[in-house]
């Protein structure tokens, strides 16, 4: 238009914050078009003048959801700007949380660029989770820094202290030798082999498209290499969430806990330096055997785990879940704890029976004076008293002594905590967990919950005991200090009044739920003959590594990688609309949200669908429980609980198939199905019988007679 001064820019815009016109000073301004970052002129991604390390640092700062990638990718990107950004990345990864203030949500220091003015010491209440991905980004950068430009990489690492380097970012010397030895690898490098390498988000993306195997294999190799790098920065990322973790944790124990000499181990300070008295618990009514018995948690969403620690804490998260009973299981709960007074005999009893091998076992174990040394160890994962050792500490029970002391376990707490009468007693902690193990079922917290419950109700700690969210932050607490990857809902799971409606809102210190329910129109009772669970008998792969589960979802998150973190965010959409097939009792749309949320899942984390038993004919053997399933009519769809990778599958029957039976002979054939490698995948596979449980962990007491 001739009669108008029109100037077009090009600008980094808000669109859920904005609106589609503003003025600026006399000028009227209106979006005309809008692309994705990835489509934006590499040339354009960098104005003169601008600091990329102030970009990066707004994408950490502000929490945006723009990949960082496409700018490390931008032509206009020199040697100079990832220099800098090193540097700037590593200056925020420095600095120290302002744990000794009072902080709330929004008031701190930073500007909108990440600059802080108080030096190392930062004031915002989030600085630990933000420090997560910029220490991702930071890996990015460094990689991308040594593909692109190798020659000024090879200088900028000569000048480079490496173990100086990484022990600022990290204080875990585990942590800090694998990070070494891949900061080393990458330095000792020929620069020309550098040349023919991809960056990763590039590498990634054409590793799905390529249709050439021996391209294929070469970008397999690209990115198993990039894999390798940048796991040990994961898993500082990782330090990065307990820390915060164990902050809110400390606030949580201070406030509600009885503080006990036991806190400094739990805790990780000398409990010396505490101004509050040691509390000296007493075991109430000895002659009673107090016990608590509970179902197990169903998971039938969290919006692909936007409950853990960090997402929760920053973004908020959302769960529905229910607590069931196992009906093969004859008035029989399939968890339950139970202590009581062992008389005459100084000693510690504890005796579980469980699914950990598969079959139903049970174990005992006396800790006396022969072997009490042994008692204050919990590092292997595979011992089956690790939980109940460590919730008698937990509690405060047991305190924390030196293996030259350990003797006083009996002397002094046990008897103490006895108390009274004549002679000396013991203690005895028995645990019955008769769901599968490794399943999806979140079996560890409804052992961690039972355990606690039983134990601060025989010690008279009523406040925590009879308040079920308190008890849920205290298990949540409790099962990470082992090393039990849960996230808030694993716990919430075993809240009363059966199907729950989990949001668990944006905050600074420790989370908890804001619990609603179904209305009446939500047919409880029908549940069960809608919804099949079927164990598939393969068990899902350990957490602990990086190709699996929660951590290749915490990778997607901090990346932001759009064909990753895409799903992340559909899942929350897909989440909504659960709760309203449910609320209508809409079964056919709710076995068909089930499959569109397996999707999700399995673009967040390859290994939601993948198991030991793949092999080039079979493909992906899990989804045999449900694509032949769907395609011949028996169910709607359906998807694995939890994590996924294997465990409890749940099935949305068709009609036909609730009126026929036919399930079940068709899950008889897949049990006996035979791979192309001749294995039998699911020669385990099992259907679980269920009700939904509406009462929470229960307690009684019974008169356990002292002789």
């Amino acid at each position: 238009q001739q009669d108008f001064d029109v100037n077009i820019k090009l600008a980094y815009v808000d669109m859920l914050g904005m609106s589609h016109a503003w003025r600026e000073g006399d000028m009227e301004c209106v979006v005309i078009d809008v692309l994705p970052i990835e489509h934006v002129d590499n040339n354009a991604c960098l104005e003169k003048g601008l600091d990329a390390e102030k970009t990066l640092m707004r994408l950490i700062v502000q929490d945006l959801d723009e990949c960082h990638q496409f700018l490390l990718d931008s032509k206009c990107m020199q040697d100079c700007h990832f220099a800098a950004c090193i540097q700037q990345l590593t200056q925020y990864i420095q600095k120290q949380h302002a744990v000794t203030h009072v902080v709330t949500a929004g008031n701190n220091n930073d500007d909108d660029d990440g600059n802080n003015n108080s030096g190392d010491i930062d004031h915002d209440p989030h600085l630990f989770l933000k420090q997560e991905r910029a220490i991702l980004i930071l890996a990015d950068v460094i990689w991308t820094f040594s593909t692109r430009f190798p020659h000024s990489f090879q200088k900028w690492m000569g000048g480079l202290d490496i173990l100086s380097w990484v022990r600022s970012l990290s204080h875990e010397s585990r942590y800090i030798n694998l990070l070494v030895k891949e900061m080393t690898r990458l330095k000792d490098q020929q620069p020309q082999l550098n040349e023919h390498k991809e960056n990763a988000s590039s590498s990634a993306l054409s590793l799905s498209s390529s249709s050439s195997s021996s391209s294929s294999s070469s970008k397999i190799d690209w990115w198993m290499e990039y894999i390798e790098f940048v796991e040990p920065f994961l898993k500082i990322a990782n330090e990065r969430e307990l820390r915060d973790f164990d902050h809110c944790a400390k606030l949580l124990l201070e406030r509600y806990r009885p503080t006990s000499a036991s806190d400094a181990h739990v805790q990780g300070h000398d409990s010396s330096s505490s101004s509050r008295p040691l509390a000296t618990l007493s075991y109430q009514y000895p002659q009673y055997t107090h016990e608590t018995s509970s179902g197990m948690r169903v998971s039938i969403s969290s919006a692909n785990a936007s409950d853990n620690w960090t997402n929760s804490k920053l973004r908020g998260g959302l769960s529905i879940n229910m607590c069931i009973n196992l009906d093969s299981i004859i008035d029989t709960p399939p968890v339950s704890a139970k202590t009581y007074v062992v008389p005459n005999r100084l000693c510690i009893v504890l005796k579980t029976t469980h699914t950990m091998n598969g079959n139903v076992q049970t174990d005992e174990i006396v800790f006396d004076d022969s072997n009490i040394d042994s008692f204050l160890q919990f590092e292997d994962p595979n011992d089956v008293f690790r939980m109940l050792k460590y919730a008698l500490v937990f509690v405060g029970i047991v305190h924390v002594h030196t293996p030259a002391q350990a003797k006083r376990i009996l002397t002094d707490d046990i008897t103490s905590f006895i108390g009274g009468g004549e002679g000396s007693h013991g203690l005895g902690l028995e645990l019955v967990n008769l769901g599968p193990s490794r399943s999806g079922f979140a079996s560890s917290s409804a052992v961690a919950c039972n355990l606690l419950k039983v134990l601060y109700t025989c010690a008279g700690v009523a406040h925590i005991a009879n308040d079920n969210i308190l008890l849920g932050s205290m298990a949540l607490l409790f099962e990470n200090k082992l090393g039990l990857k849960s996230g808030r809902q694993d716990v919430d799971g075993l809240l009363p009044n059966g199907l729950k409606i989990l949001h668990y809102q944006s905050r600074t210190d420790f989370q908890v739920p804001d619990i609603s329910y179904f209305s009446s129109s939500f047919k409880l009772d029908q549940l069960s003959k809608n919804l099949l669970l079927v164990n598939s008998g393969i068990a899902r792969a350990s957490s602990l590594g990086l190709h699996r589960g929660l951590n290749m979802r915490f990778w997607a998150y901090l990346s932001r990688q759009p064909h990753r973190f895409k799903p992340i965010l559909q899942s929350y959409g897909i989440h909504h609309e659960l709760i309203k097939a449910l609320h209508f009792n809409n079964y056919i749309y709710l076995g068909k949200l089930f499959l569109d949320y397996m999707s999700c899942r399995e673009k967040i984390d390859p290994g939601a669908t993948q198991s030991i038993f793949d092999n080039p004919k079979d493909g992906k053997v899990l989804r045999r429980l449900f694509d032949p399933l769907v395609k011949n009519g028996i169910i709607h769809g359906g998807m694995f609980t939890g994590a996924m990778g294997g465990g409890v599958a749940m099935l949305v029957l068709t009609e036909n198939t609730k009126q026929n039976n036919q399930i079940y002979k068709v899950l008889e054939q897949l049990k006996q199905w035979k791979s192309d490698t001749n294995e039998v995948p699911f020669q385990r596979l099992s259907v679980i019988p269920y009700s939904v449980n509406i009462h929470g962990i229960g307690y009684r007491k019974y008169v356990s007679q002292l002789t």
